[in-house]
């Protein structure tokens, strides 16, 4: 464990510094949502006052809003600081972005098993609708970020499709003296926003990525929730 977690912030820092470039400007077409609106929100939060959308996203969804096994932090500070501080993007580091914000949240072990596990979504908000051609962009740069040449580290960066809307996964997995971790990123375009979910774990034994994506999904699609209120009180 000792080693596996300076591992795990530095190649999540290497993913998100190498998307850094074009995280700020991300756009999908509209498709179908199953469960959420997706594309409603997104015209939502095009449509919002700018000062209010991000003034709104300084704040994260409240725990009642988050799905189960997540929770924001009591004291205000993650339990696993050391590892959720690499997924924080400074928006002065980001060409074009209006804003940047990371919350970082506590997990319950009854739900999400682990030694360690923690789970984290990102705004970026731009000032127009993201675009397919962005979003290629960031799948690009999140694979050259894969490239570390650790050998215990395995990774993966493709499309998939979340509530009928195409996202970037990025699937991360890896193994250190018997300590095994898995990390799942989902970057989703909502109109003039980039929400990414992200969820780590590490345990004792093999980890299931499959199990550590359906959390990463399941937080990535709160995050669209609380943008498409925050967008609405900003109307």
């Amino acid at each position: 464990m000792a080693r596996l977690l300076p591992v795990l912030a530095l190649v999540l820092g290497l993913i998100f510094s190498s998307t850094l470039a074009v995280s700020a400007q991300i756009k999908d077409a509209a498709a179908p949502a199953d469960d959420i609106d997706i594309p409603g929100i997104g015209e939502l939060a095009l449509d919002a006052d700018t000062d209010a959308l991000l003034e709104g996203l300084e704040e994260p969804p409240d725990d009642r809003d988050l799905p189960e096994g997540f929770f924001n932090p009591p004291s205000g500070v993650p339990a696993n600081a050391d590892v959720v501080e690499a997924f924080a993007i400074p928006v002065d580091e980001l060409d074009g972005a209006l804003g940047s914000f990371s919350h970082a949240f506590d997990t319950d072990g009854t739900v999400i098993a682990g030694l360690l596990s923690a789970g984290v979504i990102n705004y970026i908000v731009v000032d127009a609708e993201i675009t397919e051609r962005e979003l290629d962009d960031f799948e690009e740069g999140a694979a050259g970020g894969l490239d570390t040449g650790d050998e215990g580290l395995t990774g993966t960066v493709g499309r998939v499709d979340v509530a009928g809307q195409d996202a970037v996964v990025i699937t991360v997995e890896l193994e250190d003296a018997g300590i095994f971790g898995a990390v799942q990123v989902i970057a989703l375009p909502v109109g003039n926003t980039l929400v990414i979910g992200t969820v780590v774990v590490a345990d004792v034994g093999e980890v299931d990525a499959d199990d550590v994506y359906d959390h990463a999904e399941a937080l990535t699609l709160a995050g669209v929730s609380h943008v498409g209120e925050v967008a609405e009180d900003a109307a």
